[in-house]
């Protein structure tokens, strides 16, 4: 098929290469006699061609993209292809600047200022405003048939049931916008501290602009508030931008579940990393709705003689996982209360510390925000270590109440370093800390930021492995059995 478009385009071309993390088109980079680059895409579809050649010409003038040289309507064989100009540079990265964040976001906004009008009514490029939560629905129950095939009955049901949930609390859709729909950070070309544009428009939409924020927060924006403060200012000097707080859950579940079902449809054997990548987010979204409902559950109104919220079967959690550390399989298993042999070796000690029933997070950049903690230090115990933790990371200090031990297991760790300076099976100690003293904030460390979070929002800005929110829970009904105790 690709010698026949670079026929149709009359193209001699010196090299030919398959661009990858392409998911809608292939896209051939070729580089011509004269030394300039183009490239050749060819969509899946044919609606997907006319989609993104319509897209070119809506939005030329208003931001930065390729240029489109040449087309070709395509025949039995071939739905179509598209002759593109070289946008200099690369992907965004995640080490961009909060400059380039500033210039993310008004492009953004720009392309969202693009309303539909009597050009674009009869375009290949649908209208989904008037319609908008219908059309969300209906992408999603689309995706449900293919999810429905690798998920767990009870999970599935209960995707089912939040999005149902979540759906009745979304706020009026923000437009008709034209949106892009696939805003991630492979889409946005960047070169010398400029961005140079952006790119993929097989499935654009006019519709609402609360769809677009997701991936670019999830990729990008959510390990740092210093860009994302300068994202917003970006998106807010072109127009303004909606409260993220009310849409970001709806749209992070449902970009996970659908990306599950994405995944299946597709292929999951050559897409799996994806599907568990995504099977991930979705597990700690449903796990945070259990959470939710201990935390109500452990609230004073309770009796003191009830039983701690962990152990009720609507808060149940799985206590095992397994994770990707640098490359490597990690068996984490979360132990309630552990009590420590002579020949466990502590790897790290952790602080769950509370002040007014909020728990702190500090923000280590490129990590994004955590429970603060760390390593203990040659000549310390657990618990001198992680008092000079939390005082370093997040300049507090309070009474520390043992709740439990995350055991890390490198047995399937095919790579793990037998002389290496961890164990094969190590022990991260946890504490939940009552704050008594709240120091300044003075940034004198690895920190550079810290932030109060209500229980229940913390798997919606924590970066953590979902056992982190047992801990959580744990460390939440701790306190209520201190109170039954002194009772």
């Amino acid at each position: 098929m690709l010698n026949q478009v670079l026929k149709q385009f009359n193209l001699q071309v010196i090299s030919v290469n398959e661009v990858e993390d392409s998911f809608s088109s292939t896209v051939y980079k070729c580089t011509l006699p004269s030394g300039e680059t183009v490239f050749v895409k060819i969509p899946y579809t044919r609606m997907k061609y006319e989609r993104e050649l319509a897209a070119y010409e809506i939005l030329a003038g208003y931001v930065p993209i390729p240029k489109l040289l040449d087309y070709w309507g395509g025949d039995d064989s071939c739905p179509g292809a598209l002759l593109l100009s070289e946008l200099k540079g690369k992907p965004l990265s995640a080490t961009a600047s909060p400059e380039i964040a500033y210039q993310i976001g008004a492009m953004q906004a720009s392309m969202h200022q693009i309303k539909p009008s009597n050009k674009t009514a009869l375009g290949a490029i649908q209208n989904e405003f008037p319609n908008w939560h219908e059309f969300i629905e209906r992408q999603f129950y689309s995706f449900a048939e293919d999810a429905k095939e690798v998920l767990d009955e009870d999970l599935y049901m209960a995707s089912l049931r939040k999005f149902e949930q979540m759906k009745l609390e979304l706020p009026a859709p923000d437009g008709p916008s034209f949106v892009h729909m696939d805003f991630r950070p492979a889409n946005i070309i960047v070169e010398e501290g400029q961005v140079s544009g952006m790119i993929d428009f097989e499935s654009v939409r006019f519709g609402s602009t609360e769809i677009d924020f997701t991936k670019i927060y999830r990729d990008f924006l959510k390990s740092d508030l210093v860009l994302l403060n300068s994202y917003q200012m970006g998106y807010n000097s072109i127009r303004p931008m909606i409260d993220l707080r009310a849409v970001l859950p709806f749209y992070r579940f449902i970009d996970a579940f659908n990306s599950i079902g994405w995944s299946q449809r597709r292929g999951l054997e050559k897409n799996f990393a994806f599907y568990e990548t995504n099977l991930r987010i979705l597990k700690e979204m449903l796990q945070g709705d259990r959470l939710k409902k201990c935390i109500l559950n452990s609230g004073p109104e309770k009796s003191a003689n009830a039983k701690p919220s962990r152990l009720e079967g609507e808060c149940s959690m799985e206590n095992q996982t397994y994770v990707n550390w640098d490359g490597q399989t990690v068996g984490l298993t979360w132990q309630p209360y552990k009590q420590l042999q002579a020949s466990d070796i502590v790897t790290s000690v952790h602080g769950y510390c509370f002040l007014d029933e909020k728990l702190v997070l500090v923000h280590v950049k490129g990590r994004g925000f955590n429970v603060p903690g760390g390593h203990v230090e040659k000549g310390e115990v657990p618990e001198q270590a992680l008092r000079r933790e939390v005082y370093e990371e997040a300049y507090i200090a309070g009474e520390l109440t043992y709740i439990g031990a995350i055991e890390v297991d490198h047995s399937e760790n095919e790579g793990f370093p037998e002389n290496g300076k961890y164990p094969k099976v190590g022990y991260q100690l946890f504490y939940r800390m009552d704050i008594t003293k709240c120091f300044p904030f003075l940034r004198q460390y690895e920190t550079t930021a810290r932030i109060w979070v209500e229980p229940e929002e913390v798997p919606y800005v924590m970066n953590d492995h979902e056992i982190a929110l047992l801990v959580l829970e744990e460390a939440v009904a701790s306190k209520r059995k201190l109170v039954s105790n002194s009772e």
